[in-house]
This record gives C-alpha cells, structure tokens and sequence, in this order.
C-alpha cells in the first residue's frame, strides 16, 4: 500500500500539474476573449462618443439657429403690432378725411347751386 500510495501521490503531481496548465490554458484563453471584447467595447464606445460629439454640435447649432429664429419672430410680432397699430391710426383718420369729404362736397354742392342761382337772377330781373 506504501508503494501504492507513493504511486498515487507521485502520480497527483503530474495529474494536478496537467490539470492546472489546462485550466491555466483555458483561463489565458478565456482572458483573451474577455480583452478581445473589451476593446471591441471601447472601440464601440469611442464611435459612440464620436457620434454624441457630431450631436451635441448640431444640436448646438440647432439651438443658436432656434434662438436667431426666436428673435427673427419677436422682432416680426413687433412689425405687426405696429404695423397695426399705424393701420387704426390710419383708419381713422381714413374716416375723418371721408368725412370732411362729404361735408365739403355737400358744401361745393350747396355753392353751387348758390352760384347757379345767382346767375339766373340777373335774368329773370
């Protein structure tokens, strides 16, 4: 049994060497493929970070372009606010020029006939 066992524990070595370069072999390769994924990841991240840059200055240029268009659009509601404020201005005095119109063409029509009359008179006399 002595001999038996000095088998077997000359045999453990060999057998936990031979295990342990496998598993060794399997960790390295393992390893390998975990590296192999994570610069593959990085190499995804760095595109990703890449295309968030390409983003981040179009939406910067986006935003400036959307606050030139915000006051393009508050300068143009002033325009109309004025522009419609002028038009009232405008309308009434539209009205009152319409209106003095009428009174002076009632004036001329009553001249007129004024006129007319003052001209018949030295013949009928």
């Amino acid at each position: 049994t002595i001999s038996n066992d000095n088998h077997l524990v000359s045999s453990c070595p060999a057998t936990d060497a031979t295990m342990l370069k496998e598993r060794l072999t399997f960790v390295s390769r393992k390893l390998e493929q975990v590296t192999a994924e994570r610069d593959a990841l990085r190499q995804v991240n760095l595109e990703q970070r890449g295309r968030v840059s390409v983003l981040d200055d179009e939406l910067n240029r986006q935003l400036a372009k959307n606050e030139v268009l915000t006051s393009e659009i508050d300068e143009c509601r002033l325009q109309v606010e004025e522009s419609t404020a002028r038009r009232f201005m405008l309308v009434g005095t539209l009205k009152e020029t319409l209106l003095l119109n009428k009174r002076l063409t009632a004036r001329i029509d009553v001249l007129e006939t004024s006129l007319a009359n003052t001209r018949q008179e030295p013949h009928r006399r």
